[in-house]
């Protein structure tokens, strides 16, 4: 069994904000086995931090939260420490999903800030499907996987929810077939789960690349993402929605 926890970076905006704003969902792909490790690694990791780890944290300008009594350089270790509990493991897998905001406005489908969403969304759940497909085939046995999401406000758990089933049960053209991807999808408030920080730390990485060019946080993690059997991330651990209709800097790093 798999687990895909699943956080975003930076909010859809209505389409008269859109210019040159980027939303990413990032997933963390980890199997049962190796859990306890990495719950484990990351607390020690998160030793000196006084309640949830947020990427938004490690901000200069944030004050009075989980990191704002450590210096910068204790910040910088503990971020360091918290992407080595990802990166130490060969069986932990990142996929992300990053929308040009912009592009995906110009789509006729794609009139809301909710459809935003679920648009990063299917882009990041059609690749953990395409992970349990391919280990199934080296495995020789059905692999299957399930969502875990960060808890936002009710009403939009209810519509992701919503999608969700639409995706599974789908008979929508252009959309994979959820044949691995079992039950419904599981809303946990972040602070509670290990799986949700490490996304929230993922999304925000690619994040910064793509929104503002800064690449080093990207790079650190960039060894962890799926890729295809030549090493390709782009299309395999990394989504560009809509696809192929936009370049930014960040998605060099990728390539």
């Amino acid at each position: 069994m798999y687990f895909l926890f699943l956080d975003e970076s930076g909010s859809p905006p209505k389409p008269n904000k859109a210019d040159g704003k980027y939303l990413v969902i990032g997933g963390l792909i980890i199997p049962e086995g190796a859990w306890h490790g990495v719950a484990r690694d990351f607390k020690k990791a998160t030793a000196n931090v006084r309640g949830e780890l947020k990427w938004k944290y490690f901000g200069t300008g944030n004050t009075e939260n989980a990191l704002s009594h450590l210096s910068k350089e204790e910040k910088e270790q503990v971020r360091t420490d918290v992407f080595r509990t990802i990166t130490s493991r060969k069986a932990i897998k990142l996929i992300c999903c990053v929308t040009s905001v912009e592009a995906a406005y110009k789509r006729p489908t794609i009139t809301s800030q909710d459809d935003v969403y679920h648009l990063t969304y299917k882009g990041v759940t059609e690749r953990f499907q395409y992970f349990l497909q391919d280990a199934t085939r080296v495995t020789g046995q059905s692999q299957f996987g399930i969502v875990v999401s960060d808890h936002r406000m009710a009403a939009d758990d209810e519509k992701l929810r919503t999608r969700h089933h639409e995706l599974i049960d789908t008979d929508e053209r252009y959309t994979a077939t959820y044949a691995n991807i079992i039950e419904t999808i599981f809303f946990s408030p972040s602070e509670a789960s290990v799986g949700l920080q490490l996304a929230d730390m993922v999304a925000g990485a690619v994040h910064r690349s793509f929104q503002y060019g800064e690449n080093r946080f990207a790079d650190a993690i960039k060894g962890s993402f799926r890729t295809s059997p030549q090493g390709t991330i782009p299309g395999f651990g990394l989504v560009r929605m809509p696809m192929q209709t936009f370049v930014a800097p960040g998605y060099q790093t990728f390539v």
